[in-house]
């Protein structure tokens, strides 16, 4: 098992915060075994969740603390997640996120996702090309809790029908 995968299954509730932090330094430190990760096919469904899982929390450390690092990091991880296991729309919905939460950091989205989808070569071309059409604008699946360093996305309970509003974001 490549240590991305090993990386990936050590997640639980207890240690969130620590495994959270271990797959941020992961992904800025060893992109290349990231790369080789994917390429061998390591990041099954339940890893692909986790990804977008911790971008999904980054997104909200992003708005929260302003790092312009983990705009990057997230479009590399966005990246390592074309073509997965999958429906990417879900990821399109986690990089609005990212989206909405460097407008709010004011950040200067488009360089940095370009700088973290050029990591991932080809796979990260195609991911730059949604991820710059991505909105700003807070989808109905998450609410926004919190200010300053307490901010957070945090996904609402499900009582709309995510599946057509993501066929309307596409214009199904």
């Amino acid at each position: 098992m490549t240590a991305v995968a090993s990386l990936l299954d050590s997640w639980s509730e207890d240690r969130s915060n620590l495994w959270r932090s271990d797959v941020e330094a992961s992904l800025g430190a060893d992109s290349e075994a990231w790369l080789a990760a994917v390429s061998a096919g390591a990041l099954n469904q339940d890893r692909w969740w986790l990804v977008l899982s911790w971008v999904e929390h980054a997104a909200s450390a992003i708005a929260a603390t302003g790092r312009p690092e983990l705009v990057e990091l997230s479009a590399f991880a966005l990246s390592l997640l074309e073509n997965g296991p999958v429906d990417g729309r879900e990821a399109m919905l986690v990089g609005g996120l990212v989206r909405r939460a460097a407008k709010h950091a004011g950040l200067d989205f488009l360089p940095l996702v370009a700088g973290g989808c050029a990591r991932a070569g080809a796979r990260g071309e195609q991911c730059l090309r949604w991820l710059s059409k991505a909105t700003d604008r807070l989808p109905p699946t998450h609410r926004e809790v919190g200010e300053g360093r307490t901010f957070r996305f945090e996904r609402k309970p499900k009582t709309f029908d995510e599946q057509a509003f993501i066929r309307r974001l596409k214009g199904e």
